[in-house]
């Protein structure tokens, strides 16, 4: 959904996914089959395009759209 909505690339998604998992540049580089280099361009990126200046604050923005997604599926006037 936070892919959706930012208009994130699918290696932007790819890279999200693994730092909501709380993984860092080295691990996600490994997993990626591509430069730690490339994974933090990759982050920078993503940071500009959420606003956001930590993977603390990332997490925290997380939560927040998740939060938001289970409080629209409970209020079925918010699906109209």
């Amino acid at each position: 959904m936070v892919g959706d909505r930012f208009e994130l690339t699918p290696r932007e998604r790819d890279v999200l996914f693994l730092l909501a998992q709380n993984y860092r540049a080295p691990y996600i580089a490994e997993k990626l089959v591509v430069s730690q280099s490339t994974v933090k361009t990759h982050m920078r990126n993503l940071y500009g395009k959420l606003d956001v200046h930590s993977q603390a604050e990332l997490l925290l923005l997380i939560d927040r759209e998740a939060e938001g997604l289970s409080a629209r599926e409970e209020d079925p006037a918010s699906l109209r």
